[in-house]
């Protein structure tokens, strides 16, 4: 596993995807990620390119497995859309149907925010 020791403990080591806090999206060319919901809270950051995001104030109940996030919604207007430039963020909220286009040359990342209050509530 890729990572590093000091004083014969674990300094870092990458995590399993299901557990990373952080993805980094680099678009060579136009991208579109469909339309589907997570199932944390994250936060979307643009650092170069544009990136374009449709929103449905429909949500996910507790409990949603990986295999029932995806849905079609191409033929359902969005509830929202907007355009996130350069330095722009955006929350999204668990559960929260969205879809997701680049364009060329898009740098972002994506922040897992964990909330504990948003677990309780699944409980």
């Amino acid at each position: 596993m890729p990572g590093g020791r000091v004083g014969g403990a674990d300094r870092w080591s990458l995590p399993d995807p299901a557990e990373r806090d952080l993805q980094v999206f680099w678009s060579v060319g136009a991208t579109d990620s469909g339309t589907h919901r997570d199932e944390t809270e994250s936060i979307l950051i643009v650092v170069s390119g544009r990136k374009t995001v449709h929103l449905w104030h429909q949500r996910a109940p507790c409990g949603i497995g990986a295999g029932d996030r995806n849905r079609s919604l191409d033929n359902e207007r969005p509830d929202g859309t907007l355009v996130l430039e350069a330095g722009a963020a955006l929350h999204i909220p668990k559960g929260m149907w969205h879809r997701i286009s680049s364009a060329a040359g898009t740098l972002a990342f994506s922040v897992r925010v964990a909330d504990a209050t948003a677990f309780a509530a699944c409980k």
